[in-house]
């Protein structure tokens, strides 16, 4: 394997994310198409005695942000795809209103798409934080 591809996201590693998401999706009730805040609120709890132990997934959240900035109909694919009930493929491209083919290519498109997402916030480093690298750098200077 590649040191420099060592840390990053392609469409088979994607999946099993995707899996955790839609799993944690459904357990949030966001799935029944309630506001993306919902899953947090249920999360939360409203005082520090009522904590049982339950932590917002940071992989789950970064998943969410990766597949909610999806064009529709991908976002919609990947609802289908990991949320639903369904299991049979027909079923799936059914309930998306397309063929078997175009649910399986626009579902190829949006793991590689969330992939990328995932990569991007990866490797991204916010223009305010401290970057340890460059402090070595300067200080070894």
């Amino acid at each position: 394997m590649d040191k420099d591809n060592l840390y990053t996201f392609d469409k088979g590693t994607v999946s099993s994310r995707l899996i955790k998401w839609g799993q944690w999706k459904m357990r949030s009730g966001v799935a029944l198409g309630y506001p993306s805040a919902a899953a947090f609120v249920g999360l939360n709890p409203s005082s520090p005695s009522e904590w049982c132990g339950q932590a917002i997934d940071s992989e789950c959240v970064q998943t969410n942000q990766a597949v909610e900035a999806l064009p529709y109909v991908l976002l919609i694919v990947v609802r289908v795809e990991y949320i639903s009930g369904y299991k049979d493929s027909a079923v799936k491209a059914h309930a998306c209103g397309i063929s078997k083919r175009s649910y399986y290519n626009y579902l190829d498109h949006a793991r590689e798409i969330v992939a990328n997402n995932l990569n991007l916030n990866l490797h991204m480093v916010h223009k305010n934080d401290i970057n340890l690298l460059s402090c070595l750098e300067v200080r070894s200077a």
